[in-house]
């Protein structure tokens, strides 16, 4: 475990900037997809706060409940707040449901002011978040999770969706980038669960 970086950077460093860019990219994408048809650009920024307090929920999550089975605890690499033993797990718990919120606001926020199917839209990129590493059976442990999480719905879900509401149909082009940048993340992430070792725990 690497060392501390503080009381209030560890929870900058736990929440894996990194990794945000993978939340903001498809939602650029997808708003740019739209063109030449007209961006509304506060749906655009309500879909970005979705995505990357998604994300950062997840990443807690994540954090959490490696830190509680006990899968962080021999573990090499960036600093974890529940393995580390300096910050209670019931508030790092506590900050993922709170993104998670926020997330689901901004998703409520967004479905009023578009179609409430994007409210089943948010209820299972929730449940993927947690379940990822979280519950009795973590799929994020079998090697499939990024696949579906930021390969399946993050990428195709917030493109296409976003696309669908701006234009009002799904364009070709818009699937085409989302598959392509779908596929790409989930690689990636794929190689990240694969070096930590979750695969088989």
């Amino acid at each position: 475990m690497s060392i501390d970086p503080g009381p209030v950077r560890r929870w900058v460093v736990a929440a894996r900037p990194r990794t945000l860019p993978a939340a903001a990219v498809p939602v650029a994408l997808g708003t740019l997809s739209v063109r030449p048809g007209p961006v509304v650009f506060y749906r655009a920024a309500l879909a970005l706060v979705v995505a990357l307090a998604l994300q950062i929920a997840t990443n807690y999550a994540n954090d959490y409940s490696d830190g509680v089975r006990g899968t962080d605890a021999q573990r090499v690499g960036p600093f974890r707040l529940t393995a580390s033993g300096l910050v209670p797990a019931r508030r790092v718990r506590a900050a993922a449901i709170g993104w998670f919120l926020v997330a689901a606001l901004a998703g409520l926020v967004l479905a009023t002011v578009s179609s409430w199917w994007l409210v089943a839209v948010g209820a299972s990129a929730i449940a993927a978040g947690w379940f990822y590493t979280g519950g009795p059976k973590p799929y994020g442990y079998f090697g499939w999770g990024e696949f579906f999480v930021f390969g399946g719905q993050l990428g195709v879900e917030q493109e296409e969706f976003f696309d669908l509401l701006d234009a009002g149909e799904i364009a070709v082009d818009a699937v085409d980038l989302a598959l392509d940048e779908g596929l790409h993340l989930g690689g990636a992430g794929e190689r990240g669960v694969v070096a930590e070792g979750h695969i088989g725990v």
